[in-house]
């Protein structure tokens, strides 16, 4: 045999054994370091942005010490999806950064569960003090953190001390919610006068493989007018929050539809694409009764209600044309006492969650973490929360089993880290097709070594 031929047979074993090694090995690591490099880039994006974040990033030790005592320092170890804050005192009493270098200083660091990998050797074990709190925080839904984002969460098993999430049983609430809710001083006249767009209603997707609501919205589209906004769609909707509340307020409807029904999961999109636009949600989630627990009074539309696609559609232009019964879904923005009113349910129902937090005072989000570490008594890290994967994925989970008790079926699409696997593999492919196809001209060319074949 030549050694032309030799050595291109064992460099075509050498690239198969190498896109094995990767495929086995390192699939899930290249993967997780795609969704950081995403981080990172979401986040330069966003100082150019806001130059003021740039002061989260450099750390001061300065600002711990405030009038003779001391803030609580938190540390996010990854901005949440790229997003900061603009001001290091989101919360009063604590200090909110960016900079690892604070690490040693930091009361709590805040580890966001779709940017951190599976692994816990990855963490910063080595600057951990025996007072300091490692919070696992997650506003994604169970079914995306294991199918979009590849995490099984079972290596992290006893590694955090608290939990922050939308969960009612979490040890710090992070609930989607309007928090800053102030009464509109419009009149309803007003309010339907701004309702302009040409659709009824709209829909804003950018998961483009939801094949569930958007069967939903096509067989809608029968017999309403919808616009649809997002990457999936024509027509893209602006970033910032002003300007799509100026959009999608221009509707009568917000088309609030859950890529996943999970436990106590109510997104952003009804609370800021739909109420906080004056847009009244048509809701596709939880249960009617998880919608009501949270929700101002008479707000939003549930798709459980009808039987039909169609029954929905006619009450919807039956609203339309009836502005007095259309408003009626408007009444609660008059009124700025209506969280307030929902407290004596609350008590009834010995509630958690929102409206446990609105019953006894308790902050959500950063500034109820903070609330727990000036109140909460040191105790080193004697709480640690033994069992992360069933606690947020439902007893009996096993890293091998697709399905998760906390959720109903889920639309994760095409997860990402299938993309890239695709990727390289077709990378692979073609550098061994590269490398036949230049040993058979080399020996058409007859570039063979007849006396020196030696391996």
């Amino acid at each position: 045999m030549t050694c032309t031929r030799n050595r291109s047979i064992a460099a075509l074993l050498l690239i198969a054994l190498i896109y094995v090694v990767v495929l086995c090995f390192y699939d899930l690591y290249l993967f997780e370091s795609t969704i950081l490099i995403q981080n990172l880039v979401n986040t330069h994006r966003n100082l150019r942005k806001n130059s003021s974040s740039k002061a989260l990033f450099d750390f001061n030790e300065d600002l711990i010490s405030h009038n003779g005592s001391r803030k609580k320092v938190i540390l996010y170890w990854k901005p949440f999806f790229g997003a900061l804050y603009t001001t290091p005192h989101v919360c009063p009493g604590c200090i909110v950064t960016y900079d690892h270098s604070a690490v040693t200083h930091a009361d709590a660091v805040v580890f966001h569960c779709a940017e951190i990998r599976d692994d816990p050797s990855w963490l910063p074990w080595e600057h951990r003090s025996t007072e300091q709190r490692w919070v696992w925080m997650c506003m994604e839904p169970p079914w995306n953190v294991r199918h979009v984002f590849q995490k099984s969460l079972t290596p992290l098993n006893g590694v955090f001390n608290w939990t922050m999430t939308y969960r009612v049983d979490s040890d710090v609430l992070s609930s989607y919610e309007m928090v800053n809710f102030k009464p509109v001083t419009l009149t309803t006249e007003e309010i339907l006068a701004s309702k302009n767009a040409t659709a009824l209603g709209a829909w804003v997707v950018s998961n483009c493989h939801a094949s569930q609501r958007r069967e939903f919205i096509e067989e809608l589209k029968k017999h309403i007018l919808i616009d649809e906004y997002g990457k999936c769609s024509k027509v893209e909707l602006c970033r910032d929050p002003q300007c799509q509340k100026a959009v999608l307020s221009r509707y009568k409807f917000y088309f609030s539809l859950e890529n996943s029904v999970c436990k106590d999961y109510i997104s952003e999109k009804f609370w800021l694409n739909s109420l906080a636009s004056r847009a009244v949600p048509v809701v596709m989630g939880p249960s009617r009764s998880d919608y009501q627990l949270v929700a101002p009074p008479h707000s939003f539309i549930h798709v459980d209600d009808f039987k039909s696609t169609k029954q929905l559609a006619e009450y919807l232009i039956k609203l339309d044309k009836d502005d007095e019964l259309y408003a009626e879904y408007l009444k609660w923005w008059s009124n700025p006492n209506w969280k307030e009113e929902q407290i004596p349910k609350a008590r009834e129902a010995e509630a958690k969650g929102i409206l446990g937090s609105r019953l006894q005072g308790t902050k959500v989000g950063i500034c109820g973490l903070c609330q727990k570490l000036k109140h909460e008594p040191l105790a080193g890290q004697s709480q640690v929360v033994s069992d992360l994967d069933q606690w947020w994925y439902g007893a009996g989970y096993s890293p091998d089993v697709d399905s998760i008790k906390v959720c109903n079926d889920g639309e994760s699409g095409l997860p990402l880290r299938r993309v890239l696997t695709f990727g390289y593999s077709v990378l692979f492919a073609l550098l061994a097709l590269a490398v036949y196809v230049l040993s058979r001209k080399a020996h058409k060319n007859g570039c063979i070594c007849r006396n020196c074949c030696h391996f």
